[in-house]
């Protein structure tokens, strides 16, 4: 049996994108320099350069593991027809096209967070930690884990809903439409952003006085 030409194209592009990080990951690692460079050599310390280029390898490292088993793990779900089966599950509750589209993304949404889980929480509570970078408490994890959780379903759900409105209704020129929408969109989010959004995760606070402040002001 041949195979969808579709099908084909997917899975090429795919692991086309997984070669290309690979190889951008290794010749990074490969211009890493153990040695200070001499313009730096007045405000960077050998023993401080060469712990960030060991903290660079090892997630660099790291990436490399977690691309391999998301691309193998997408592979796999692509080939067993994974993508069908949740399909058949969102159209299970014989609700109307948006409200399943919405839940059909609602659980790949929550497959792809509980196979990343395990990844976010060994780069904060060991990569970081082991290297003195993690200010992250577990109740805090958790805390963030919710707050994007929520913000996906109250930011994600309406824009999608409105993508998969306007591809039912908008006819040729849908693709345009949602395009202009998501653009609009992105565009506004950017300046809403670090006012809204970005102060439920990380505090702020305002630079202090001084040459830093004066130098880029």
């Amino acid at each position: 049996q041949i195979m969808n030409p579709y099908l084909i194209f997917i899975l090429s592009v795919l692991i086309l994108d997984y070669l290309l990080d690979q190889i951008v990951a290794i010749l990074e690692l490969r211009s890493l320099d153990p040695k200070l460079p001499q313009e730096f050599s007045d405000i960077y310390s050998q023993e401080k350069y060469q712990k960030s280029q060991k903290y660079t390898r090892v997630t660099t490292a790291f990436s490399q593991v977690r691309d391999t088993f998301g691309t193998i793990l997408t592979l796999i779900f692509i080939l067993v027809g994974g993508f069908n089966l949740v399909d058949l599950m969102a159209r299970n509750f014989n609700l109307g096209t948006i409200a399943t589209g919405l839940i059909f993304m609602g659980i790949l949404s929550l497959l792809s967070s509980l196979v990343s889980l395990p990844f976010s929480i060994y780069a904060t509570f060991v990569i970081e930690e082991r290297f003195g970078f993690n200010k992250t408490t577990i109740k805090t994890f958790l805390l963030d884990l919710i707050k994007g959780t929520l913000l996906s379903i109250l930011i994600g759900a309406p824009l999608l809903a409105l993508v998969l409105w306007f591809f039912q209704t908008a006819g040729d020129f849908a693709w345009l439409y949602v395009w202009i929408a998501v653009t609009l969109f992105t565009l506004i989010i950017q300046f809403l952003s670090p006012v809204l959004i970005m102060p439920l995760f990380n505090k702020f606070t305002p630079l202090e006085e001084g040459e830093l402040k004066e130098s880029i002001s």
